[in-house]
C-alpha cells in the first residue's frame, strides 16, 4: 500500500529524545499514529495523538525507503521501523476513509 517512490516519513521526537511520534502522509494517504515511550528495548503506549500542532514535539523530516520498513501490518495495523539504532514500534488509523469528499 506504500509507493516508495513517494513516502515521506514524519517523526516528532520529545525534547527528552525519550517519546517518538510517527506518521506518514502522501496525496492520498493520511495516518494517525500512537505516541510511543522508548524503554530500553520494549515501547509503552502513553497517548493517541495527531503529532501536528502540538508544541511538545520536535519535529524531524527523514526518508525511508519500504524495505527500511521492518513490519508492515494493515490488519494488526502496527509498523516497525529503524530509528537510529533503535527499532521504534507505532500503531497506527488509517484515514483514507474519514477524509471530506
Amino acid at each position: 500500500p506504500v509507493d516508495p517512490e513517494n513516502q515521506c516519513t514524519d517523526l516528532a521526537l520529545s525534547p527528552d529524545g525519550q517519546t517518538v511520534a510517527f506518521a506518514e502522509m502522501d496525496s492520498d494517504l493520511y495516518f494517525r499514529v500512537k505516541v510511543w515511550r522508548i524503554e530500553e528495548n520494549s515501547a509503552t503506549t502513553l497517548a493517541v495523538n495527531s503529532m501536528f500542532g502540538t508544541g511538545n514535539f520536535q519535529v524531524i523530516q527523514a526518508m525511508f525507503s519500504v524495505d527500511s520498513i521492518l513490519q508492515w501490518t494493515p490488519d494488526s495495523r502496527s509498523l516497525l521501523f529503524p530509528y537510529g539504532n533503535q527499532l521504534l514500534q507505532a500503531d497506527y488509523e488509517d484515514w483514507r476513509d474519514r477524509r471530506a469528499g
